[in-house]
């Protein structure tokens, strides 16, 4: 992509420009533009995130095909920050990754995330739907604190029993109904099945239960 200069700017001539960039780990570069678009890019693992002195400005994420992992508190409190892409090189997402970044409203993890860190969605108010993969193995307490949104994912991944722990319900995807495991100290009693269609009448559950 070709990225225009401030100089540029100056002429009259539109689009984007970089107004910071740098290093992010071995191999790995960021550029942030005056649009509010970061990308990262390159190969390698995320050691550090040196654009969270612009948190506020960051609008747009993508990561880049060869990125390893989002470090910690990579977009903490990036509050304007509604859109982001997550090449499934990724296999990490990091403690508080995502936390406190208000205004975005869904996100979809890659089929490759093995692990997501404590608080990592936590306080993301306005997230309305989390995608998650079945070879997603490792939550940590508090992964979606304060989350009141939808939580899409298979049955049969990790994730579900996960979630039928903390006692909150999830959708299977493309599916017209809710599931929500139900405990009673600390054991599992039953599985409530909610229907999203009006006008859904049966619903067949195949063995094991």
């Amino acid at each position: 992509n070709t990225r225009l200069t401030s100089a540029s700017r100056i002429y009259g001539t539109t689009g984007p420009y970089v107004v910071s960039s740098g290093e992010c780990g071995e191999g790995l570069t960021w550029e942030l533009d005056d649009l509010g678009s970061l990308t990262i890019s390159g190969s390698g693992a995320m050691t550090s995130c040196p654009w969270t002195s612009s948190t506020s400005s960051i609008k747009k994420v993508t990561i880049e095909y060869g990125v390893a992992n989002i470090a910690a508190s990579a977009f903490q409190s990036c509050y304007n920050l509604t859109q982001i892409t997550i090449a499934d090189t990724v296999t990490d997402i990091g403690e508080s990754a995502f936390k406190s970044c208000n205004n975005l409203t869904s996100v979809t993890i890659p089929d490759n995330v093995i692990s997501i860190g404590s608080y990592a969605f936590s306080g993301c108010s306005n997230l309305m739907s989390v995608t998650i993969p079945d070879n997603v193995t490792t939550f940590s307490d508090y992964t979606f604190g304060g989350y009141s949104g939808k939580i899409y994912c298979s049955l049969i991944s990790p994730a579900a029993l996960y979630l039928g722990q903390i006692n909150r319900s999830f959708r299977v995807p493309d599916a017209k109904y809710d599931l929500l495991y139900l405990y009673e100290d600390g054991v599992q009693t039953g599985l409530a099945i909610t229907g999203v269609d009006s006008n859904i009448d049966s619903l067949i559950i195949s063995e094991p239960v």
